[in-house]
C-alpha cells in the first residue's frame, strides 16, 4: 500500500519544485504585508505558509514527513469524493480545520494561554480532547461506496462461504461480514431483478476483513474468476489506500495535539504538572499513542 501511495503522489523532487514557488511567493507578499495600515492579516494562511517554510529549512527526516503528509493530501483530493461523497469530504475537512485552528488559537507561547489560570487551561484543554476525538472517529469509521456486480456478488459469496477455511478469529469475522454486509445483496437482487450492479456501502472495518481473507483464495488461471478477483482486489485496495492516506492525517494531527497537551502541563519553571496520560488509540487498529503530558 505504501508503494502504490507514492504512486498517486509528488515526489521529492516535484514536491520541492512546488515548495519553493508557493512560498517564495507567499514570502513576498508577507515582507510587503502592510501592517501600519487597517487590512486584516489572514492569520491562518500565513501561519500555513510560515510553517511549510520553517519545515523547508529543517532536517531531511522532518521534510520526508512533510511529503509523506502532502501525498495523503493527494490521495485524499484524488478518491475523497468518489469514494466517500461530497458531504463527507466536507465534514472531514472542516472538523480537521476546526482542531488546527484551536491548537494556533491556544498555542501554549502566546500571552493569551501564558497568563491563564490552571483552570482555564484545562477547560481548553478538554474542549482540545473533545475536538480531536470527534475528528478521529470520523477516520475509524470511514463508509466506503462501493459498487458491486451480481458476478462480484456471487464470487464473494462463493469464496468466503464455500471455498475457505477459517480459523476461531475467523469464523467470527465473516459471521460479522455477513450480518453487516454480505446478506443485503440478495433482497437487492429480488427486488432489481434487471440491474446487475448495487452501489453498496461498506465500512472500513469489512472492508479490512474482506480483503484480508478474499485475497487468501488462489485463482486458477486467468479465466472469469481472475477478472473478478483482480477487479475486487482493485477496488478494495483503493479505498484502503485512501483510508491509509486518512490515518496519515489523523497521526500528523495527533502528533500535533499531544505536544500541545503536554506543553500545556509545564509550568514557568519547566516542570510538569501532575496530569494523567493522555492516550491516542486508533479505533481500527487497536494502536496506541504514548504522549506526554495530559
Amino acid at each position: 500500500m505504501e508503494e502504490n501511495l507514492g504512486n498517486f503522489a509528488l515526489n521529492e523532487e516535484e514536491f520541492n519544485q512546488f515548495k519553493d514557488i508557493k512560498i517564495g511567493k507567499s514570502m513576498e507578499e508577507l515582507e510587503n504585508f502592510d501592517f501600519s495600515g487597517d487590512t486584516e492579516l489572514n492569520m491562518d494562511e500565513y501561519y500555513e505558509m510560515v510553517h511549510l517554510y520553517n519545515i523547508s529549512q529543517t532536517p531531511d527526516t522532518e521534510k520526508k514527513e512533510a511529503i509523506k503528509s502532502q501525498e495523503a493530501e493527494n490521495v485524499i483530493e484524488k478518491y475523497g469524493e468518489t469514494f466517500l461523497g461530497k458531504e463527507f469530504v466536507e465534514k472531514y475537512k472542516k472538523e480537521r480545520e476546526n482542531l488546527s485552528s484551536f491548537l494556533r488559537r491556544y498555542e501554549v507561547n502566546t500571552d493569551l494561554v501564558k497568563n491563564m489560570t490552571e483552570e482555564e487551561k484545562d477547560k481548553i484543554y478538554e474542549i482540545a480532547n473533545f475536538l480531536f476525538d470527534n475528528f478521529q472517529k470520523i477516520h475509524n469509521n470511514l463508509d466506503f461506496i462501493f459498487p458491486l456486480s451480481f458476478e462480484e456478488y456471487k464470487f464473494i459469496n462463493e469464496v468466503i462461504i464455500k471455498k475457505l477455511e477459517y480459523d476461531r478469529d475467523g469464523v467470527f469475522q465473516i459471521r460479522e461480514l455477513k450480518n453487516n454486509y454480505l446478506s443485503h445483496y440478495p433482497k437487492f437482487i429480488k427486488d432489481n431483478a434487471n440491474i446487475n450492479e448495487m452501489g453498496t456501502t461498506i465500512d472500513i472495518n469489512m472492508t479490512m476483513v474482506l480483503y484480508h481473507h478474499i485475497t487468501r483464495y488462489k485463482v486458477k488461471g486467468a479465466q472469469t474468476d481472475f477478472e473478478l478477483f483482480l477487479s475486487l482486489v482493485i477496488k478494495m485496495e483503493e479505498r484502503l489506500l485512501l483510508y491509509n492516506a486518512c490515518k496519515t492525517i489523523t497521526d500528523r494531527l495527533s502528533q500535533d495535539f499531544m505536544v500541545w497537551g503536554g506543553a500545556l502541563t509545564v509550568d514557568d519553571i519547566g516542570l510538569k504538572v501532575n496530569e494523567p496520560e493522555l492516550k491516542v488509540v486508533d479505533e481500527v487498529t487497536g494502536d496506541q499513542i504514548k504522549s506526554q503530558g495530559k
